[in-house]
């Protein structure tokens, strides 16, 4: 390659003839260098900036949008790069252009400020003193990048630091969570020592009880057989068969006299108590400060020549995770992961087992138009269940062999939900904002007594108290509110609800009355929300096996049940949002759940398009 072809390159599109005493650039098309063809540049298009030949303006015309003006590419003058300061190199007093620099206020100046600044010793013209400037730009440059590099390392930081929060942070629920584990092996294993301590032992006292129960068996029926046969020598024997008898009885009555004796005095009753050790009732005692979470502060002083950092413990502070997990959360509520129970916890949240007792098959029959789907359910008092059926629009009573009773009431709308709210009585939301109080009398009639008219759109209804329902909402902020049955609706003030709304069917209640709790199911967050409504804080529980979570009940021991629709099962939780247990069921897609009063009954239906089902299970405390 010769030296004109290696200008040429370094130039791109001009290239140097060399003729005697003078250099003439000539332009080359840039359309014909793209296909490494050299060619010269008759015309410039103006308005692309952009050098052609004669054969490549019409397709330039053509394949180039918008509207273009050429001239002589011997006759064009490429414009200067000009930078833009964005508005730094103007005035910020008066907006105009700086021409000028106070070296005794060191400050830039327009013209105008230039006037003020007349009697400064040391103003002078950029145009005069900018010469030198490249160097110190460069230098100031090379400390801006510095200090961008420093800042882009504290982000990082500030990133890995926070991962490595949360990677601590679920260690401590593995952490727990194996210390849990251990703590219920230690009390598995205690529990079968003392089971077989306890069977050997009443095992021994019951042989001893049996041996002496035969003893005082066969002394009774000594005395049995006797009694007859002294009663005939008394009414019709002879004075000699009295005597003998006599004799015979003396003699059985010492010997029966030295059996009495002898059991008094070897007579002894077993009791069975437990002993708890007092290191395991003072564990007891403190409940959530067993376990304490240390926070301490780190100063981190950086060498910066070095690089070598100095962490200094600086405020050391401990909470119990108890006190973290009751902190009010409001209108963002915690995410829980890690389960603590609280001091109001109780002993009575404790797992349970599920026995399926009945099954039944959900079809379309002879008075239903479409395939049932029981979109509510509620047991009365006595054991029966009422149920809704919402794309048949009736309310029907049935027995505890889940067997229909009575005529089903029909409504005029799509029913949702239902509670029972004393023995005859029930409510039923309607999908036009509308309460239905049913009553069922002696001859298990459902009849209307009553329409209740709502400002909300409702769905899911539970009680509160004998006189006030608790609904959920949709397509507004207040997820949940407080009705009478007297139709006064209220707030519940003290709760604040995450700024958010839901459709129908997204969310549904249920409320745990002694512990004064607002339960809320979140659909596709695949959340439940517990909320304090006298303390006004909030929890929200997430767990793998909560997904698409749909109806919920309080439990035995005022927990809480809920339909984990697309797991297939149903969640057991504390109101401490401790997961107590899953239980699979054999439906598809759980949608709702009730329990009966004495928490020994629960009662679930699906929404399996085509494979709809009713369950009975019996609930169960589990044992270890």
């Amino acid at each position: 390659m010769d030296s004109t072809e290696e200008t040429t390159q370094s130039l791109g599109q001009e290239s140097i003839s060399d003729m005697t005493g003078e250099c003439v650039v000539i332009k080359q098309c840039e359309a014909c260098l793209q296909i490494n063809i050299s060619v010269e540049a008759t015309l410039f298009c103006t308005s692309c900036t952009e050098f052609l030949c004669d054969g490549c303006k019409p397709g330039h015309i053509r394949y180039t949008r918008g509207k273009h003006d050429f001239e002589n590419a011997k006759d064009s003058q490429i414009k200067s790069i000009t930078v833009d300061l964005k508005g730094m190199d103007a005035c910020e007093e008066h907006k105009k252009k700086v021409k000028f620099f106070c070296k005794d206020h060191s400050l830039l100046c327009c013209s105008t400020c230039a006037f003020s600044h007349r009697k400064c010793e040391n103003i002078n013209e950029l145009v005069n003193i900018s010469g030198d400037s490249g160097q110190e730009l460069q230098n100031l440059k090379d400390k801006l990048a510095n200090a961008a590099g420093y800042e882009r390392s504290k982000i990082e930081d500030c990133k890995q630091t926070v991962i490595a929060l949360y990677d601590k942070l679920f260690s401590f629920s593995d952490k727990l969570h194996k210390t849990k584990v251990e703590i219920n092996k230690i009390f598995d294993e205690t529990i079968e020592r003392l089971n077989i301590e306890a069977k050997c032992t009443v095992g021994i006292e019951a042989k001893r009880l049996g041996e002496r129960r035969s003893e005082s068996e066969t002394v009774l029926q000594s005395i049995v057989e006797v009694l007859p046969l002294c009663s005939d020598v008394i009414d019709n024997g002879t004075p000699q068969q009295a005597f003998i008898l006599k004799r015979c009885l003396e003699k059985k009555v010492q010997e029966i006299g030295n059996h009495v004796k002898e059991q008094r005095v070897n007579h002894f009753s077993l009791d069975l108590s437990l002993d708890v050790s007092t290191e395991l009732t003072n564990f007891l005692q403190k409940r959530s400060d067993a376990v304490n979470l240390i926070v301490k502060k780190c100063i981190q002083i950086k060498d910066e020549t070095s690089g070598v950092s100095d962490d200094i413990n600086s405020d050391q502070t401990s909470a119990s995770i108890g006190s973290l997990i009751n902190t009010d959360l409001h209108s963002s509520p915690e995410l829980v992961q890690v389960n603590s129970s609280s001091d109001n916890s109780t002993s009575q949240s404790r797992p349970v087992t599920l026995k399926l007792l009945m099954s039944v098959e959900l079809s379309k029959t002879g008075d239903h138009e479409k395939e049932p789907f029981l979109s509510g359910l509620d047991f009365l008092p006595d054991g029966r269940l009422v149920v809704v059926d919402m794309k048949n629009k009736k309310c029907m009573l049935l027995t505890e062999r889940l067997q229909r009773q009575g005529t089903p009431y029909t409504f005029k709308s799509h029913p949702r939900c239902v509670v029972c709210l004393s023995p005859s009585e029930i409510a039923v939301t309607l999908n036009v904002n509308t309460i239905c109080l049913l009553s069922i009398n002696v001859n298990n009639v459902i009849s209307l007594h009553k329409e209740i008219t709502t400002s909300s759109n409702i769905f899911s209804i539970c009680c509160k108290s004998p006189t006030n329902m608790v609904v959920s909402t949709c397509d507004e902020h207040r997820h949940a509110r407080i009705i009478s049955v007297d139709g006064v609706e209220s707030d519940l003030d003290l709760v604040l609800f995450p700024l958010k709304t839901y459709k129908s069917d997204q969310s549904k209640c249920t409320y745990v009355q002694s512990k004064n709790t607002l339960v809320l199911t979140e659909r596709f967050a695949d959340t439940v929300y517990m909320y304090d409504t006298v303390k006004g804080t909030s929890r929200a529980v997430t767990d793998r096996n909560i997904q698409q979570p749909r109806g919920a009940c309080v439990g035995p021991g005022d927990t809480v049940l809920v339909c984990s629709t697309a797991n297939n099962s149903i969640v057991h939780l504390s109101v401490d949002v401790e997961v107590l247990g899953t239980y699979p069921v054999d439906m598809w897609y759980p949608y709702s759940i009730c329990a009966s009063e004495d928490g020994t009954r629960l009662a679930v239906s699906n929404s399996a398009a085509g494979a709809k089902k009713l369950q009975l299970y019996m609930i169960s405390p589990a044992i270890s």
